[in-house]
């Protein structure tokens, strides 16, 4: 639990760049609902990549 809660910690840090104050508010603000958000994104963009790569 612990490596997924770092895990979309840092999804989160990397889809909002250097704003950190609105990084932290998003993680304290509902946990569960972030992890759940940025691992769908995250799972997204790994099917985007596959299905571009298989298209080339």
């Amino acid at each position: 639990m612990i490596a997924l809660f770092l895990m979309s910690m840092m999804c989160v840090h990397v889809a909002l760049g250097s704003d950190h104050l609105l990084y932290v508010f998003i993680i304290s603000e509902n946990i569960h609902n972030t992890c759940d958000k940025y691992h769908k994104v995250v799972n997204i963009s790994k099917n985007t990549r596959k299905n571009m790569t298989s298209v080339k």
